[in-house]
């Protein structure tokens, strides 16, 4: 990896900077690579490195320039230490295999899709959330529950002012083909947790089926 070469050695003081691993520095990050940060590899720390000490520093600095100056034994072993004693908080945060499982099997609040350029960028724009604080205060393991929390708000509105509506036209339409708000004005999300039911309804069909007529040994 590009930190265990052999650096140089020199008696550079970086008192004056620091390493922070902020949001906007994510951002950064995602641009300059073109991937997810939920795609991150250890070949990329080099990249975020840069991107967090560009940000925190507002030091206009170009990425070969800074990679150049991790030839520097002092200023790698300095940035490594920095990062190290970041991702020992953050992995404090990290979720636990049932909440990764339960993610995963809910698709609409599957935010992997997303960038952390999405969810920042929504936060602000969508949510109006000051973007000063998204963007520099904070932190990694606050953006997904409250980007969660912030669509189910929005979901909650949307299907409020939709059972108002409903209730406003009811006198109008037809009951048979419309039997409730969500045959008047269907959410992406509601059809995603009808698929989701209907297939798993199949399978537990399918295997009571299987347990009902297998044979007795």
């Amino acid at each position: 990896m590009w930190f265990r070469k052999k650096k140089k050695k020199t008696g550079i003081d970086l008192s004056d900077y620091d390493i922070i691993l902020s949001i906007k520095s994510i951002c950064m990050y995602e641009r300059l690579s073109g991937k997810s940060f939920f795609n991150f590899m250890e070949e990329d720390m080099g990249m975020l490195l840069y991107c967090s000490f560009y940000v925190t520093n507002n030091v206009e600095i170009r990425y070969e320039t800074f990679i150049g100056m991790l030839e520097v034994e002092d200023i790698t072993k300095w940035a490594v230490d920095k990062y190290k004693n970041i991702l020992e908080v953050i992995q404090q945060f990290k979720p636990s295999q049932e909440e990764d499982t339960e993610v995963e099997e809910n698709p609409e609040e599957d935010i992997k899709k997303l960038t952390m350029t999405d969810m920042a960028t929504s936060l602000i724009i969508d949510y109006h959330m000051d973007a000063h604080y998204v963007m520099y205060e904070m932190r990694l393991w606050e953006i997904e529950p409250m980007y969660r929390a912030c669509e189910a708000a929005i979901r909650r509105r949307y299907e409020e002012e939709r059972l108002w509506t409903y209730i406003d036209v009811m006198p109008h339409i037809d009951g048979k083909k419309i039997k409730g708000p969500a045959d008047l004005l269907p959410f992406p999300w509601e059809k995603d947790s009808k698929t989701k039911a209907q297939e798993d309804l199949k399978k537990n069909s399918a295997a009571a089926v299987a347990f009902l007529t297998r044979k007795k040994e």
